[in-house]
């Protein structure tokens, strides 16, 4: 049997100035290696050969060098460089010894109450660094969390945004794992750092319990468990349920902001053995500027202390968003737009002209955003860009990189390019399922085979329903076989 970890004959031996030693993982938008230079230890993420064709996937990598460059904390992996135009391109973070927060709860069962409440306090601050430089993480989960000996630390911020970019996304870009969204996430409304709070709390009542919440496994009842449902606390202490309820709350505005998180577990209750913080004091983190050659990047006069410019200040009088009141029809969309994240599917939510819904729409349009560009440079960025104007939600390793509704006879299609972003080549089975104007309409099938790891393929799925102008929303599922 091989080693998970042993490199294959198709990996690189350096990339950059970096020596690769050991895979670390892959997904779908590339492998991430364990790497040496001059003595120092890194995890180097490789995007995947081709990737960054896509101005989506580029802004995507590119957002997520500003981020690390930018936002410096102990709980936050730290960033070494990047090239953004290498062949192939790269990111170099610190390397953090430790097993995830998932593989620590699935080898060992729910973290000792001491160790739980020192790895609350870290991301607490993970948190409120992230709020005060305007940036939202939108995927915290227990796979995004590495517990090093003395901390815990946040890694892969590849679909963060600031919190100016929200109201650009309500229904554009939005990722994450089902059983650790929001329902602000689950509902398709705009996310804030909220939204991030929300997802910490999920996270802390599996590192307590040794399980999510509001249940695993299907994607649409856990999602509709996280809009209507209370959280299952079981097996949490009084003192933590007291935490996580507040963080679980339905409305955002009902939640503990960052700071006040953070307050609140700087010392554990009474009774429970203290665990010591390395932590440093946050709120004031300064932003670091970067040399002007990084990622594009000029100055005219300094940014202030602790937020990058261009972001507005960070905020806590938050309005409180109306809850859902609407009628049985109105819930039924709301049920319908549930299954906006699926195991395997992509949805894609379009604002367009109806007259143009037998023209090509690509994922992939950036015209709201620049998408930086540059060689490799260290240190942090004086700027976080704001997020471009997808019409993605991602989550699975297949995506439309384009396509057109048809209208045959007055029969729903869908024609397009769809692209394989796993690791192995595959054959499946395609089902689109199209929505208009937050109602089910129909769905178009077919199949694909042999489409190899990265590459696409041209579809053109057929379908017995009645096509519709209006706005629609497509989810794809593809069934490997």
């Amino acid at each position: 049997m091989v080693d998970d970890n042993s490199l294959r004959p198709a990996d690189p031996s350096a990339v950059g100035p970096w020596r690769i030693v050991a895979r670390i993982g892959a997904g779908g938008m590339g492998v991430v290696y364990r790497a040496t230079r001059e003595g120092r230890v890194a995890a180097v993420k490789v995007i995947r050969p081709g990737l960054l064709d896509d101005a989506a996937n580029r802004a995507r990598f590119a957002r997520e060098i500003q981020v690390l460059r930018t936002v410096r904390d102990v709980h936050i992996s730290e960033f070494l460089a990047a090239d953004l135009e290498g062949e192939p391109p790269w990111l170099a973070t610190a390397f953090v010894e430790g097993a995830s927060l998932r593989d620590e709860v699935a080898r060992h069962g729910p973290l000792p109450e001491a160790r739980w409440w020192a790895v609350a306090r870290g991301l607490a601050q993970a948190l409120a660094v992230l709020d005060v430089h305007g940036v939202i993480h939108r995927d915290i989960k227990p796979g995004n969390v590495i517990l090093a000996p003395d901390r815990p630390v946040l890694i892969d911020f590849g679909i963060a945004v600031s919190e100016e970019a929200t109201s650009l996304t309500a229904t554009g870009l939005v990722t994450g794992s089902a059983s650790w969204l929001s329902p602000e996430q689950a509902e398709l409304k705009p996310v804030t750092i909220a939204s991030d709070v929300f997802s910490l709390g999920s996270l802390l009542a599996f590192a307590g319990s040794g399980r999510p919440p509001f249940g695993q496994g299907s994607p649409i009842p856990v999602l509709a468990a996280i809009a209507t449902k209370e959280p299952d606390l079981s097996g949490l202490t009084t003192p933590q349920i007291s935490l996580v309820r507040a963080m679980l709350s339905k409305d955002p505005v009902d939640r503990p902001t960052p700071r006040q998180l953070l307050d609140r577990v700087k010392r554990p209750p009474s009774g429970t053995p203290d665990v010591p913080d390395p932590s440093p004091e946050v709120v004031t983190t300064p932003v670091i500027p970067a040399p002007a050659t990084a990622l594009g990047a000029t100055r005219d006069s300094s940014p202030p202390q602790g937020r990058a410019p261009g972001l507005p200040p960070a905020t806590h009088q938050r309005e409180r968003p109306r809850r859902f009141r609407g009628s049985v029809l109105l819930w039924t969309v709301v049920v319908a737009l549930l299954l906006v994240v699926t195991v395997g599917g992509l949805w894609w939510s379009l604002s367009r002209d109806p007259a143009a819904s037998d023209g090509l729409s690509s994922g992939s349009d950036q015209s709201s955003a620049a998408t930086p560009s540059a060689r490799p440079t260290d240190g942090p960025s004086p700027s976080i860009p704001p997020a471009p104007v997808s019409d993605q939600l991602v989550s699975g390793e297949w995506a439309l990189a384009s396509y057109r509704l048809t209208n045959d006879a007055g029969l729903l299609g869908v024609a397009g390019t769809l692209r394989n972003n796993s690791t192995n080549a595959a054959s499946g089975d395609v089902t689109v399922y199209v929505f208009v104007d937050g109602e089910y309409v129909g769905s178009a099938t077919g199949r694909v085979t042999d489409v190899p790891p990265g590459g696409t393929t041209e579809v053109a799925l057929t379908g017995s329903d009645a096509w519709r102008p209006g706005q629609q929303t497509l989810l794809v599922d593809v069934t490997e076989r």
